[in-house]
């Protein structure tokens, strides 16, 4: 029992395994002291119960972590996410300003969500939510696997699955990087994906990416009237 404690100590990489490598540890090191010197192995035990005590701290750790990035995630950009699609199924501009800042020398009128709700709702159908979920996110995220890709070289945009009537889609986000102070992140325009890859958005978006640098080839330039090189 003290070699599994320090065996399963050992490969602690696997969720859990820390935990049981304690509960081995105890048990083995309860043994051997009532065994009045008849068992051995009391230091693979105590190394064991001690690994495991520290890897099981370890993913305590890690998992307080992910569950607080989690939950910032939801309220600063799932939460407002969801309130800003279903601001827009419902036309409520004062609502969708809350979520959404329109960039300078543009403004967010009703005619522009009208036109935007009627564009996606011709393939999607109505918006009806976000999934609930991590689980149910992870999932639908496998579903635009390819469709992604479009989003590749794309700063500041946020993926977020977002459930419709007759499908789904990737809600978009495109994200104000020079807001500070606020909890929420800013939103200064939306947008969805299809599967398909086809993308609707309720302003015109500009890719800020910045552009890849010419190649150089490292030849000389000739003349192109002689033909000849330099």
């Amino acid at each position: 029992m003290a070699v599994f404690a320090l065996v399963l100590s050992l490969i602690c990489f696997i969720p859990g395994a820390g935990v049981l490598a304690v509960i081995m540890g105890i048990f083995s090191l309860l043994n051997i002291r009532s065994s009045r010197g008849r068992l051995g192995g009391t230091g693979l035990a105590a190394t064991g119960l001690v690994i495991g005590l520290i890897v099981s701290l370890i993913w305590v750790a890690i998992s307080a972590g992910l569950i607080m990035t989690v939950k910032t995630l939801e309220e600063r950009a799932l939460k407002p996410m969801g309130q800003a699609m279903s601001a827009v199924e419902s036309g409520d501009i004062q609502a969708l300003n809350k979520q959404f800042k329109a960039p300078a020398g543009k403004v967010l009128d009703a005619q522009a969500v009208a036109d935007f709700r009627q564009e996606y709702t011709a393939s999607l159908g109505s918006f009806t939510g976000m999934p609930d979920g991590w689980m149910e996110i992870a999932k639908s995220y496998s579903e635009f696997g390819p469709a992604m890709q479009n989003l590749q070289g794309i700063n500041n945009v946020l993926p977020f699955p977002g459930l419709f009537v007759n499908n789904k889609a990737l809600v978009l986000g495109e994200i104000d990087p020079t807001a500070t102070g606020s909890n929420a992140l800013d939103f200064k325009n939306i947008g969805l994906l299809l599967s398909d890859g086809t993308e609707f958005w309720l302003m015109d978006f500009v890719n800020d990416a910045p552009l890849a640098p010419p190649s150089d080839s490292g030849e000389p330039q000739g003349d192109p009237a002689s033909g000849e090189g330099g």
